[in-house]
């Protein structure tokens, strides 16, 4: 087989990719998906008791005017819009999100010592008005941003558990695009006035397809492009050179460009053809998180802390393993079987081997949601129905030596007439969103056809 694209992966940025090309009146293109299905991480699945799940549910952010013009024609009015509920628990309260924005929830003494260290370094950063004091770390960064208090008692926990490295083994360039900044000024605001602040971020309306999960938009833009999808079609080597994309079992396809979404450390380290010892030392320098999403359905109704709407709550304390919890209930109906049911998706984060075996794991996310009062203590009996899903590469890390290797990296595949996009294969979570590699998938089309520069990728 030939064609003038290919692309590997049938994720958001793989069908992004696809569709930009086919927007552009481009039809010789393959998307080349390894897996029986589409959808990448967005893939949901529904288990016997009718709950609907999926390892990283997230709202689609209205960041771009293409990705919003996108979901308006396809899901239309099945994505309703709806603000964001979204709370932290942390410092003993329940604190909406942006946490740095409205502290006036915390008690007293926490709300103090976050005001006083918000105050220390708005003036520190005063005294150096231009920047020469760079911090070394994420966890300088977010004391030097947002003081100690803020830092200690969400920012710094919450980063280490959701990234699975402490925040001392991190870059903090990223940071600055995906936190939440603390307005001083703003923030007396909703102390004195009583007010909140929390109408700020991408996901500030929330907006999910009321069926079929996350993924339901990727699979109706692949409807549009079903005889360019080839799907169980894995990727086992890459020859630049003759530039010929070969498949397990013996395929080829024959391209003049290519667009991989495979993981960045794997294609550099064992796909493509005799890179240089450079390129390939950089690859595995890359470190990645691995996670596992714990669902449990609930079927009995009973009052939870925090706001019976929210949408998803954030648990920076040491007394659970999860970072985050999902209401997948609150994000559409047709996520559980009947009203009344809940559905709850815990995420929690690891670098290394597995801590523990995953039985032992979901233990713990029980334990854990009864410590924060989402599960009845010894209310198990309420449990209609366990899911999992484990990723080994769930979380590219920004550590302190991330950005060299893909100065290195990336322009060397670039040569090559490849391009590495999505979250995996860009490895840069800080543009890892659905929206963000949709949009990754559609500018690299431009890119290529028109030579129009890309603007959400920028390594």
């Amino acid at each position: 087989m030939n064609a003038t694209y290919c692309i590997i992966g049938a994720g958001a940025a793989g069908i992004g990719a696809g569709h930009g090309l086919s927007r552009l009146g481009e039809d010789d293109f393959l998307i080349l998906e390894r897996e029986a299905r589409i959808g990448g991480r967005a893939a949901a699945e529904k288990d016997a008791s009718g709950f609907l799940w999926e390892p990283e549910p997230r709202p689609l952010c209205e960041r771009f005017k293409t990705f919003t013009r996108l979901v308006d024609d396809l899901l239309g009015p099945d994505a309703p819009r709806t603000p964001r509920s979204a709370w932290v628990r942390a410092g003993g309260a329940w604190v909406p999100q942006p946490f740095q924005r409205n502290l006036r929830y915390l008690p007293a003494l926490q709300r103090l010592e976050c005001l006083r260290g918000l105050l220390g370094a708005a003036l520190t950063r005063a005294g150096d008005p231009g920047g020469a004091a760079q911090p070394e770390t994420l966890a300088r960064w977010l004391e030097l941003t947002y003081g100690p208090g803020i830092a200690r008692l969400y920012l710094a926990p919450q980063q280490a558990k959701a990234l699975g490295a402490p925040c001392e083994e991190l870059d903090w360039r990223w940071a600055a695009q995906c936190l939440a900044p603390a307005d001083l000024d703003a923030l007396l605001e909703t102390l004195i006035l009583e007010r909140d602040d929390t109408g700020h971020g991408p996901d500030a309306v929330v907006r999910t397809p009321a069926f079929g999960g996350s993924g339901e938009l990727l699979r109706r833009m692949s409807k549009r492009l079903r005889e360019r999808i080839l799907i169980g079609q894995e990727v086992v080597r890459v020859d630049p050179v003759a530039r010929v994309a070969h498949l397990r079992g013996g395929g080829e396809v024959g391209y003049a460009h290519l667009f991989s979404t495979m993981p960045l450390d794997q294609l550099v380290g064992a796909v493509l053809d005799d890179p240089p010892e450079a390129v390939r030392r950089a690859g595995a320098a890359l470190r990645h998180a691995s996670a596992l999403a714990v669902g449990v359905g609930l079927r009995a109704p009973r009052p939870r802390p925090g706001q019976d709407s929210a949408h998803w709550m954030e648990f920076p304390q040491d007394n659970c393993p999860f970072h985050r919890v999902t209401h997948l209930h609150n994000f559409a109906p047709g996520r559980v079987p009947e009203a009344g049911a809940r559905a709850l998706l815990a995420e929690l984060s690891w670098r290394g081997p597995r801590p523990e075996p995953v039985e032992a794991m979901i233990r713990s996310v029980l334990e854990g949601l009864e410590n924060v009062s989402l599960l009845a203590p010894g209310g198990r009996d309420e449990v209609a129905a366990l899911w999992h899903a484990e990723r080994s590469r769930a979380v590219p890390l920004p550590d302190l030596g991330r950005d060299a290797a893909l100065r290195t990296i990336m322009p060397y595949l670039e040569a090559q007439g490849i391009a590495s996009r999505g979250l995996l294969g860009g490895w840069r979570h800080e543009v890892g969103e659905l929206d963000q590699c949709v949009m990754q998938g559609i500018e690299w089309a431009r890119r290529v056809v028109h030579g129009e520069p890309e603007t959400v990728y920028c390594a």
